[in-house]
Protein backbone atom coordinates (compact mmCIF):
# COMPACT_ATOMS: atom_id res chain seq x y z
CA UNK A 1 0.00 0.00 0.00
CA UNK A 2 1.28 3.46 -0.87
CA UNK A 3 1.67 5.97 1.97
CA UNK A 4 2.22 9.68 1.52
CA UNK A 5 3.44 12.35 3.92
CA UNK A 6 1.09 15.29 4.40
CA UNK A 7 2.93 17.54 1.92
CA UNK A 8 3.04 14.89 -0.85
CA UNK A 9 -0.63 13.99 -0.27
CA UNK A 10 -1.57 17.66 -0.72
CA UNK A 11 0.56 17.90 -3.87
CA UNK A 12 -0.74 14.61 -5.33
CA UNK A 13 -4.39 14.47 -4.25
CA UNK A 14 -5.14 18.04 -3.23
CA UNK A 15 -6.00 16.96 0.33
CA UNK A 16 -4.36 15.44 3.38
CA UNK A 17 -5.36 11.77 3.40
CA UNK A 18 -3.59 11.11 6.72
CA UNK A 19 -1.61 8.05 5.63
CA UNK A 20 1.28 8.68 8.02
CA UNK A 21 -0.63 10.48 10.77
CA UNK A 22 -0.66 8.77 14.16
CA UNK A 23 2.57 6.81 13.73
CA UNK A 24 3.97 8.69 16.71
CA UNK A 25 2.45 10.74 19.52
CA UNK A 26 2.32 14.49 20.17
CA UNK A 27 4.71 13.83 23.07
CA UNK A 28 7.27 12.34 20.67
CA UNK A 29 6.96 15.39 18.41
CA UNK A 30 7.36 17.75 21.38
CA UNK A 31 10.53 15.94 22.44
CA UNK A 32 11.98 15.96 18.92
CA UNK A 33 11.62 12.21 18.24
CA UNK A 34 10.35 11.47 14.74
CA UNK A 35 9.91 8.06 13.08
CA UNK A 36 11.57 7.43 9.74
CA UNK A 37 9.05 6.28 7.15
CA UNK A 38 8.95 5.74 3.40
CA UNK A 39 6.75 8.24 1.60
CA UNK A 40 5.77 7.24 -1.93
CA UNK A 41 6.30 10.83 -3.01
CA UNK A 42 9.59 11.82 -1.41
CA UNK A 43 11.18 8.57 -0.16
CA UNK A 44 12.62 7.94 3.32
CA UNK A 45 11.74 10.88 5.58
CA UNK A 46 10.99 11.72 9.18
CA UNK A 47 7.41 12.69 10.02
CA UNK A 48 5.71 14.12 13.10
CA UNK A 49 2.53 12.78 14.70
CA UNK A 50 0.38 14.50 12.06
CA UNK A 51 2.28 12.92 9.15
CA UNK A 52 3.99 16.19 8.26
CA UNK A 53 7.51 15.79 6.84
CA UNK A 54 10.20 17.25 9.10
CA UNK A 55 13.88 17.90 8.31
CA UNK A 56 16.21 15.08 9.33
CA UNK A 57 17.35 15.67 12.88
CA UNK A 58 19.51 12.64 13.53
CA UNK A 59 22.98 11.74 12.40
CA UNK A 60 24.06 8.26 11.40
CA UNK A 61 25.14 6.17 14.37
CA UNK A 62 28.82 6.30 15.13
CA UNK A 63 31.04 3.28 14.77
CA UNK A 64 31.17 1.37 18.05
CA UNK A 65 34.44 1.73 19.93
CA UNK A 66 35.28 -1.96 19.41
CA UNK A 67 35.14 -1.50 15.64
CA UNK A 68 37.38 1.57 15.43
CA UNK A 69 40.94 1.36 14.19
CA UNK A 70 43.42 0.79 16.95
CA UNK A 71 46.86 2.39 16.82
CA UNK A 72 49.65 0.03 15.65
CA UNK A 73 51.23 -0.20 19.11
CA UNK A 74 48.05 -0.89 21.05
CA UNK A 75 48.06 -3.70 23.58
CA UNK A 76 45.28 -5.64 21.84
CA UNK A 77 47.26 -5.81 18.60
CA UNK A 78 50.51 -6.77 20.33
CA UNK A 79 48.77 -9.65 22.12
CA UNK A 80 47.16 -10.77 18.86
CA UNK A 81 50.50 -10.66 17.03
CA UNK A 82 52.14 -12.71 19.81
CA UNK A 83 49.34 -15.28 19.67
CA UNK A 84 49.62 -15.55 15.89
CA UNK A 85 53.41 -15.80 16.00
CA UNK A 86 53.17 -18.80 18.31
CA UNK A 87 50.11 -20.39 16.72
CA UNK A 88 52.22 -22.93 14.84
CA UNK A 89 54.62 -23.79 17.67
CA UNK A 90 54.84 -27.54 18.07
CA UNK A 91 54.70 -27.35 21.88
CA UNK A 92 52.43 -24.62 23.30
CA UNK A 93 54.00 -25.10 26.77
CA UNK A 94 57.29 -23.67 25.50
CA UNK A 95 55.90 -20.19 24.86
Amino acid sequence: MADFCKQCALDTFGEDIGDLAGISTPEHTASGMFPVVICEGCGPVQVDHTGTRVPATTTPPSVPMTMRHRPPGSLALRVLKDDLAHAHDPDPDQR
